[in-house]
């Protein structure tokens, strides 16, 4: 099986989607896409934290939990 340059890009943006939808953002989305963000994170933030009280562990520790999600679910989908 030989990699070509085609192969190798297909492969990294079926593993990584934020490749394929990226370049294709508009930039007059962005507004819209922070206020949403804001909004998220007003509500995730704090559950995390009591979360992470809940466990019995410090809360940053949630901050960080909650925070790697979104970076995750970010690139992954």
């Amino acid at each position: 099986m030989e990699l070509t340059g085609t192969k190798i890009t297909g492969v990294l943006k079926s593993f990584f989607p934020i490749a394929d939808w990226l370049p294709k953002y508009q930039k007059s989305y962005i507004r819209w896409d922070l206020i949403a963000g804001i909004t998220l994170a007003s509500f995730v933030l704090p559950e995390s934290m009591a979360y992470a009280t809940l466990a019995g562990v410090p809360t940053y520790f949630g901050i960080y939990c909650c925070l790697a999600g979104g970076l995750l679910f970010a690139l992954f989908t």
